[in-house]
């Protein structure tokens, strides 16, 4: 008898926390997440690779930063598409001898882009009435385009992409929402570690 009650207990406590999340998020709602990668593979990689190869080398860059559209399908599951541009640049002088004697300075710079386009699948977990936890599945488009330039004569390198740009994401995000806005945070085994946003009721 007290399983019986205990299950029943359970099974409220289950149905009202699930009113409860939709509250603020229905089916049928559409969301625009805006975000900023704060921890990226690539750009740590780059990063080390150019420090690894002289600490006079300037690195510079940004994000990289997206934004992504979702639509409340069903009460826990989300589909929608996301977009990311992100760029990391290092830049360089070096000193040539032409001739005995006689050195020049030239500068060099190397630029590395990244851009992503995928579908995305959110799958909704249950927490409290504002706090939204989801697992993500993400797959589509992803390349990474590097450039060089210099001013040194007869200098030339051909710009260079990933042969295969092909792109997944798996992660998992948690979500404050109210009645039209919120925050989210996302972890996810990919080149965007860890990103941080906003997110719209539209």
């Amino acid at each position: 008898m007290k399983k019986i009650i205990m299950l029943l207990c359970f099974t409220g406590m289950v149905n009202t926390a699930i009113r409860a999340q939709y509250k603020c998020l229905k089916e049928k709602d559409n969301l625009l997440n805006l975000q900023y990668t704060c921890v990226d593979y690539t750009t740590m990689v780059y990063k080390a690779v150019m420090n690894y190869y002289g600490s006079d080398i300037k690195v510079t860059g940004f994000g990289p930063i997206g934004a992504s559209y979702e639509r409340i399908i069903t009460p826990g599951f989300a589909l929608g598409a996301e977009f990311s541009y992100g760029q990391v640049s290092g830049s360089y002088d070096q000193k040539v001898q032409n001739s005995p004697g006689y050195s020049k300075s030239y500068h060099y710079d190397q630029t590395l882009s990244t851009v992503s386009a995928m579908v995305r699948m959110n799958f909704h977990k249950v927490i409290t009435q504002h706090f939204n936890f989801y697992w993500i599945v993400a797959v589509g488009y992803r390349n990474m385009h590097s450039q060089f330039s210099s001013d040194r004569p007869g200098y030339s390198v051909a710009p260079q992409d990933l042969p295969l740009p092909i792109g997944a994401k798996l992660g998992l995000g948690l979500r404050y929402m109210n009645e039209n806005m919120g925050v989210f945070s996302e972890f996810s085994l990919s080149s965007q570690i860890l990103n941080l946003g906003l997110c719209f009721k539209l």
